[in-house]
């Protein structure tokens, strides 16, 4: 079951991940309300951050002056310091009169805390109130199209949320920035939007090299964008497996796959740089890619695949393999559905006829929405749907000798798709409205974003 989690910022009411309603936890929340709350919490996380990293570090500097008294012996100054850790896990300050060191710690944290509050305070009135009219509007669509009973689950919840707001108006002065209780983990077929420990001695993305076997997750990681490399302690060690275990976001991060194996299970890589060298594996399966750029990493090469990927239904939106050659990029791709992404073009070590789909490395079962793809990559395809794309040309032979023949199924025919490869190449265009090519996995895909679409 999951927790009540509010905090307050500037005295604005700010719900994260799980939600209350008169002191009840909400039970699971109708899909037209889901919809819209889901993007309420992303935008949530970058606002709440910045208390996040201050709660850590004096939850830090508390344990360090913890540690301290115990070794002087100063009893009564260890049960404060206990005491005051305990009133900020409760939202609280304790009273710190009688130990001016402690009171002096105190009195920073606490200023910084009510400087935090008041520059997020418009942010989150703001935040809000949009979260209340997107609920209204949707509201009113559902009601003209009939759907009563999710209308009203949308109405309570903007009654909800407006009773949220006026209630923090009156506390702005008593409350500044209270405390961001800490969430459980989310079940495995979502993806939690509240921030996971971030910058404390949990985060690994505070460490420049992962060297052992790991796991992450579920939660929020990442922010720094400082590469973090995989890759053994000593140079002939046992090569680490870095899993992502469901219910992931990895965000603003970089990661470099030096030596070992890299494991993704229905996770969320946002506006991350993913980078794997001679040596590493990067496997994912049901995740989602926004914004993210792949490449290979290192200075390391062999004729071919220099680094080795595997996507099998995942979603990408807005960026895909950056600097792709046959050289440095094996890519296997099955079943996953690719959005509004511009394909540079993909060089081939000699020649293309001989290399296309070598090993099985190909991309298959893939549906393309609104994508400019040189022909280059388009030879890479098989079995695949392609809906209000662009072709482009190389500009340049490719092919050698053999003969190289693609299928192509559109949703419609806007313009012939050109070839400059002559004889060599031929093309069958077969048209069809719609298409079950690409990724099975439940997504939304608006404004630019990606989202899991959660079933509850």
């Amino acid at each position: 079951m999951k927790r009540v989690s509010v905090f307050f910022l500037g005295g604005f009411a700010m719900l994260s991940m799980t939600w209350a309603q008169d002191g009840a936890v909400d039970p699971a929340p109708n899909p037209e309300v889901a919809a819209v709350r889901n993007q309420f919490e992303e935008a949530l996380v970058p606002i709440a951050a910045p208390w996040q990293k201050l709660r850590e570090q004096y939850q830090a500097r508390l344990a360090e002056l913890q540690r301290d008294y115990v070794a002087k012996g100063d009893l009564a100054t260890v049960l404060a310091v206990k005491g005051e850790t305990t009133a900020l896990d409760e939202g609280r300050a304790s009273d710190l009169g009688q130990f001016p060191d402690l009171k002096a710690v105190q009195e920073i944290f606490l200023r910084e805390k009510q400087r935090l509050g008041d520059e997020a305070a418009p942010k989150v009135e703001t935040l809000m109130k949009a979260y209340a009219e997107a609920l209204e509007k949707r509201q009113v669509e559902l009601t003209k199209a009939g759907d009563i009973e999710a209308a009203e689950a949308v109405l309570k919840e903007g009654e909800r949320i407006r009773r949220v707001i006026e209630s923090g108006k009156g506390m702005a002065k008593e409350t500044g920035l209270a405390f961001l209780e800490p969430v459980e983990a989310a079940a495995a077929d979502t993806i939690p939007s509240s921030p996971a420990p971030a910058g404390g001695v949990n985060d690994p993305f505070q460490k420049k090299q992962w060297p052992d076997d790991l796991k992450i997750g579920p939660g929020v990681f990442g922010g720094n964008k400082e590469v973090v490399v995989i890759k053994p302690a000593e140079e002939r060690g046992a090569l680490p497996t870095i899993e992502i275990v469901p219910g992931t976001v990895i965000r603003d991060a970089a990661l470099l796959v030096d030596d070992g194996k890299f494991l993704a299970e229905r996770s969320l890589f946002d506006r991350s740089r993913l980078m794997v060298d001679l040596g590493g594996q990067f496997t994912a399966t049901d995740c989602l890619f926004n914004a993210c750029d792949i490449e290979k990493g290192g200075a390391w090469t062999r004729k071919f695949w220099s680094s080795l990927w595997s996507f099998e239904n995942c979603v990408f939106a807005r960026g895909f393999i950056k600097g792709w050659t046959m050289r440095r990029v094996g890519l296997k791709m099955d079943r996953c559905t690719i959005y509004d992404t511009t394909f540079d073009t993909l060089e081939y070590v000699a020649d293309a006829s001989n290399e296309v789909g070598k090993d099985g490395f190909m991309i298959e079962d893939t549906r393309f929405v609104n994508c400019r793809i040189p022909l280059s990559v388009l030879i890479t395809t098989d079995d695949c749907y392609f809906e209000n794309c662009e072709f482009i040309d190389d500009g340049e032979s490719i092919l050698g000798n053999r003969r190289v023949s693609v299928k192509l199924t559109v949703n419609e025919e806007k313009q012939p798709i050109p070839n400059s490869q002559g004889a060599r190449f031929s093309i069958t265009v077969e048209q069809k409205m719609m298409s079950d090519t690409g990724a099975r996995l439940p997504h939304r895909y608006e404004g630019g974003r990606l989202a899991f679409e959660t079933s509850n």
